[in-house]
């Protein structure tokens, strides 16, 4: 075979999105889409798992060199920039990983619990201050989501969410 690059993907090779089934007997949903690279290798139709896009063939690649996993290494990205951002948590649990004592799965989910229960203290927070009735943790984010959605913004977004909570504490 001829890759004609780095990814062993020939520069002719057909890409397309396909959804698939997962692995386990009970989930009958299809997932994706998932990109693939199909092209024939003589008279035999060979593919490869792209990834959701094109960029997660060079996460995988540059994983692989470093030997950890693609997951692990955002994992890392993420809490290296909530430390650069000023997340006195995640400037801790960086020095941690970099002294071995926590791993990387376990220095995000600290972070991204602490970043949750933040959030919702300000959604708490910004509800009283503007007398708005909730019960639910659940109304509470539909209640933002939908003004936020008033006002252009995507409330999937979490730095979208929480910027326009820290425009509503007094």
């Amino acid at each position: 075979m001829n890759n004609d690059n780095e990814y062993g993907i020939p520069e002719k090779a057909t890409v397309r999105q396909e959804r698939v089934r997962c692995g386990n007997p009970d989930c009958q949903n299809l997932h994706g889409p998932y990109l693939y690279a199909y092209w024939k290798d003589g008279k035999k139709l060979q593919k490869k798992y792209i990834g959701k896009t094109i960029g997660d063939l060079a996460v995988r690649k540059v994983a692989k060199k470093v030997d950890t996993t693609p997951t692990k290494m955002r994992k890392l990205k993420v809490i290296k920039e909530k430390a650069q951002g000023g997340n006195l948590l995640a400037q801790e649990y960086l020095e941690k990983l970099k002294n071995g004592k926590v791993s990387t799965d376990w220095a995000y989910k600290v972070l991204v619990n602490s970043m949750r229960e933040q959030r919702m203290l300000k959604m708490i927070a910004v509800a009283e201050q503007s007398h708005l009735n909730h019960n639910n943790p659940d109304e509470l984010i539909e209640l933002f989501a939908s003004e936020m959605q008033k006002q252009g913004l995507d409330p999937t977004n979490e730095d979208n969410f929480d910027s326009y909570l820290n425009s509503k504490i007094m």
